[in-house]
This record gives structure tokens, sequence and C-alpha cells, in this order.
């Protein structure tokens, strides 16, 4: 499959996962794949419901797998922005969320986020003792919803409770921030990066819903 500009290709990286017609003879960008299963995952219908709406109502199920799809976003994203030559997914992953252009969260967030996303992926549980120790935290909650629309707060015995709706905000305004660097005035260097990941882990080639 050819496109026919740059701008083409950064248009069909970051459609929208409502564009039901995105495929291109079966190849799509994996961010729109991704933002599908997220909001599938989440309990919402792709071809109906906008990630706006979405993130309003909150997740309604799949907590923890939810959450994992919502730092895999976050991880790909990180990979298109700061390139994938030092191979340090935790660096990115925390510089993206810390970044205006990102997440936009304070680095020692960022941190938390890291070592929760790690646990999850890899353990499907939260922090043990030892990491928690080196975060000066006691532990972490894992809530649905916030009603005051929170990301993350700390208790005062030291617990991190992470609001999954909130998280969810942060991801999808993440993309919308991102994409809107790679234009203007000073967005060649961000393009250059971006559409050279875009060769290498931007499509798949993928016949299905």
């Amino acid at each position: 499959m050819t496109f026919s500009s740059d701008d083409d290709r950064i248009t069909f990286f970051f459609d929208s996962p409502n564009n039901a017609s995105h495929a291109r003879a079966g190849l799509h960008s994996v961010l729109y794949l991704l933002r599908r299963e997220l909001l599938e995952t989440m309990g919402f219908d792709p071809n109906s419901t906008s990630e706006h709406d979405a993130g309003a109502a909150g997740p309604r199920n799949r907590m923890f797998a939810s959450l994992i799809l919502m730092f895999t976003v976050v991880e790909l994203l990180a990979k298109f922005a700061y390139g994938d030559a030092s191979g340090n997914v935790g660096a990115r992953f925390r510089a993206f969320l810390a970044s205006a252009d990102g997440g936009e969260l304070v680095d020692e967030q960022a941190l938390q986020l890291y070592k929760l996303r790690s646990s999850l992926v890899h353990a499907f549980g939260v922090p043990d003792a030892d990491t928690l120790a080196t975060l000066g935290l006691s532990g972490f909650s894992l809530a649905q919803r916030s009603d005051s629309g929170l990301i993350m707060q700390q208790t005062p015995s030291g617990v991190a409770v992470v609001y999954i709706d909130g998280i969810y905000r942060v991801v999808i305004a993440a993309v919308e921030k991102y994409r809107e660097t790679l234009y203007g005035s000073g967005s060649s260097d961000r393009r250059a990066l971006l559409l050279q990941m875009f060769a290498k882990y931007g499509t798949i080639v993928f016949r299905g819903n």
C-alpha cells in the first residue's frame, strides 16, 4: 500500500476509531486498531460512540484490561515521539506522560504510572511492597471513576488512587496534542521521526471487524 503524501500517512495513523472505512485493502493503522480495541474493552461500540463520549461516561467494564490498553497507547505514542534507538521503554513512557505535548502529568505521577503499568502488564496486579517503598507509597488503589474529574491523588496514608476514567481522558487528549505537534513551524524534526517510526511500526494488515 502506498500513500499519496506524508500528510496522508499522518492522517491515516491518527484516523478516528469511529471511521468504519479506515482500512485500505486490509491495511490498518495500529493506533486506530488500538483505540478501537480500547473502546470495545471499556464497554462501548466504536462504530457509534466517540472517544469524547466514552471519556465523559467513563469505562464500564474490564478495568484492568482497559487500563493496560491505555498504557499501551502511551507506550506506542512515546515510541513515535522519541524514537526507539535507546530501547529505554520506561524513560520514553515517563517522558511522554510528563510532556506538555503528551500527558502533562508531573514527573512523580508519570513514574508511579509506569510502575503500575509494568506490574499490570507482567503480573496483572499492583506493584509489590519493595517497589512501593521506592516510590514512597504504601499502596495503589484503582478506582473506576472520579466524581471530581481527578486523574490521581494520594491519600494521607500514602496510597496512590488511580482513577481509570481520568487516565482515559489523559490518553485521548495526549493523542490529539501529539498530533498537533506534527504541523506548523518547528514541526519538521517531529514529523521526520514519526514517519520513520510509521514505516517500521505504524501499520498492520488485519482482515476482521
